[in-house]
């Protein structure tokens, strides 16, 4: 994705006006990642810097007060993760749409491009076509040589707007493995990002974001980088006045490690403004079966008030604000 934003002033210095479909009702329909964020609880301890550098880049916080529950940790790492990733997505739609007049438009439809920059490889091409009362849109790219090449569908989605602009609802997905088929590359450049994202949100009231990587690289085991270990993810959030309830599941394909050939990792933290809150988590590989809990305290110190766990048991359950809630999401 990071050629996209090459191409911005490539695409701006081709647009001109022919304007029927309204650029800015389609501008106002796009969601914006700070539409969809997740607002965890803030108890993690200062990111390194390589990941401070990544989290600024996608104008994410880095650091926050010192933890005492390290299921109030890892939710918290578990949501900007799941921010940036949606952040990046949205990145080249949410900066065409804003910035860059379309290159044309009729009644139904609005383009921008084709178009790149004189050392890339792709040229590409952003379409916006209305449907019903939203729209559907259309990433994608055709290698230029040879001359003729077929556009392969990078990223595809549908936005319905919402009372309050960017905070509309629909979906959106990027099957990395088919671009990767469809595009030129450099001489020597290897697959980076594998498998698919898929994303469903509704930021009309209530902000709800659901997100499936399905066949991404393993990181904690990659294997044959030409054919690396699969991992898949679904993460589920909801918003309330109240506070936030978030479920993030991963599916470790076999081979995992010399231990585990088959992990699957489900949990769900529950939150309140205050930021007291409460994680479940279920441990499922071959022939083991395990789960436990941990409470915290609010802010400042997000202190651990529970802890389930029986190799390291700690307080009373009925410290937790927070009564157990079972874990419904489905990872793939």
């Amino acid at each position: 994705m990071k050629t996209l934003t090459a191409l911005l002033a490539v695409l701006l210095a081709t647009a001109c006006g022919n304007q029927k479909l309204d650029p800015d009702q389609i501008r106002q329909a796009m969601p914006r990642s700070e539409a969809l964020h997740i607002d965890a609880p803030n108890p993690a301890v200062a990111a390194p810097p390589a990941v401070q550098a990544r989290l600024a880049a996608a104008a994410l916080p880095a650091a926050a007060p010192v933890a005492k529950a390290p299921l109030a940790v890892t939710s918290y790492w578990m949501a900007l993760g799941v921010n940036s990733g949606v952040f990046w997505a949205l990145a080249p739609i949410a900066f065409l749409t804003e910035f860059v007049p379309p290159t044309s438009c009729d009644q139904g439809a609005c383009t921008w491009g084709p178009g790149s920059d004189a050392g890339d490889l792709n040229d590409w091409k952003l379409v916006v076509t209305r449907s019903g009362d939203g729209y559907d849109y259309v990433l994608s790219a055709a290698p230029k040589a040879p001359a003729g090449s077929p556009f392969v569908d990078v990223m595809t989605g549908h936005a319905d707007p919402g009372p309050v602009q960017h905070r509309g609802a629909g979906r959106f997905s990027v099957d990395f493995d088919r671009a990767w088929a469809g595009l030129a590359h450099a001489a020597g450049e290897a697959q980076k990002d594998f498998g698919s994202i898929a994303v469903t949100y509704d930021a009309r009231g209530q902000v709800s974001l659901g997100v499936v990587f399905r066949d991404a690289r393993n990181n904690e085991n990659p294997g044959d980088p030409a054919a690396p270990n699969k991992v898949s993810a679904a993460y589920a959030f909801v918003a309330s006045a109240t506070g936030g309830d978030l479920q993030v599941g991963f599916h470790h394909q076999a081979p995992y490690s010399d231990t585990y050939r088959d992990e699957s990792v489900t949990l769900r933290t529950q939150w309140n403004v205050a930021g007291e809150g409460r994680s479940d988590v279920q441990y499922l590989t071959p022939g083991f079966n395990a789960g436990f809990n941990q409470c915290w305290d609010g802010a400042p110190d997000y202190a651990m008030t529970f802890n389930g766990d029986p190799s390291a048991p700690f307080g009373d359950l009925g410290a937790c604000r927070f009564d157990a809630a079972p874990i419904t999401i489905h990872v793939p």
